[in-house]
């Protein structure tokens, strides 16, 4: 029950991350409409919307990682899941998270690594003079968000092949 509830919370979360980005989505058309308005209406170019336009596209998709995992909204290659029954799916889904997951916590690693450096060295943006620390701790939190989600999508997994087996059971399939 409580990992459970547990399972439940990592969902929530990666639905809130998800609003996060659509809002930051805002931001990009609005930031966007700036420039093109600025340049061809009034001939006078921001230094920094281009630069804010990438940043806002790099925190969207950390952001929203976990939450297109959770939706199943991942490229995947069909065709071979659809020839297999639902337990060999589930059991696939299940080899797939783990491989998943050890990537994402290596991937958490290395950006955790990054964000030590650019706090060591006090690294900034060209034009908007913004800290890369900020980047690369969303870049840490998006992905620790994604091992989570990975976590909850194993959890899942593993119910879904159990039941499934004593589904079979139950109707002498097996």
């Amino acid at each position: 029950m409580v990992i459970r509830s547990i399972v439940l919370t990592i969902d929530r979360i990666s639905r809130a991350l998800s609003w996060l980005g659509m809002f930051l989505y805002i931001g990009l058309v609005a930031t966007i409409l700036y420039e093109v308005i600025a340049r061809y209406v009034f001939n006078m170019p921001s230094l920094w919307a281009s630069e804010a336009s990438k940043w806002i596209i790099i925190l969207m998709s950390y952001l929203c990682f976990s939450w297109v995992l959770l939706i199943d909204g991942h490229i995947k290659v069909d065709i071979i899941l659809d020839t297999l029954g639902q337990r060999k799916r589930a059991a696939m889904t299940f080899i797939n998270s783990i491989i998943g997951l050890v990537y994402c916590m290596m991937t958490a690693w290395l950006c955790w690594v990054m964000l030590k450096k650019t706090l060591k060295y006090n690294l900034h943006t060209q034009d908007l003079l913004l800290p890369y620390y900020v980047l690369h701790g969303v870049a840490v939190a998006g992905f620790v968000f994604l091992c989570l989600q990975f976590i909850s999508r194993l959890y899942k997994n593993y119910h879904e092949m159990v039941s499934s087996k004593k589904r079979r059971e139950l109707e002498g399939n097996d």
